[in-house]
């Protein structure tokens, strides 16, 4: 069994092998790479259980009080702020205020609150995303290395992430 820290230098050491074999791919090959991460995320949308306002009561509903959608541990007012802020549109979400996320949770639960609506992906763009735990650090160090692979192919990777 390897250690917290083993598994931290492992994460690093493949971390770097992969952005030295990425260094030294072709640009046709780093296109290809990236247009599948493209297609991933819009699969990702596509068949996301959250679409809608009545999806979101249901899903919170079924999930409330679980660790797969932590969105209860935001407090009572946060959880309210961000709720209300969601919007839909025919696509799925379209906007919400992560703000209260950033807030009161660390990386890996804002994924997990995020990943319902299929937007997990944005954890690595917002800024002043909490680190309160290895899960949380090996979460943004994932969503990073997928969102590297796509900036390096031109593709916009600030606020034009975001739904909306």
């Amino acid at each position: 069994m390897i250690s917290r820290t083993g598994e931290t230098v492992l994460a690093a050491i493949l971390l770097l092998a992969s952005l030295q074999a990425r260094a030294e791919a072709s640009p046709a090959a780093l296109t290809a790479q990236a247009n599948l991460e493209e297609q991933r995320l819009e699969l990702d949308r596509r068949t996301a259980p959250i679409t809608d306002c009545r999806s979101f009561d249901a899903y919170a509903r079924t999930m409330e009080g679980t660790e797969a959608f932590p969105l209860y541990k935001l407090s009572p007012s946060a959880r309210a702020r961000f709720v209300g802020a969601l919007q839909f549109n025919a696509r799925g979400l379209a906007s919400f205020d992560y703000s209260d996320l950033v807030r009161e949770l660390g990386a890996a639960d804002i994924q997990r609150v995020l990943k319902p609506f299929g937007f997990q992906h944005l954890v690595a763009v917002m800024p002043d995303v909490r680190v309160n735990s290895e899960e949380d650090q090996q979460v943004l160090q994932i969503l990073d290395s997928a969102r590297s692979l796509r900036c390096g192919v031109g593709e916009h990777c600030n606020e034009a992430d975001y739904p909306g």
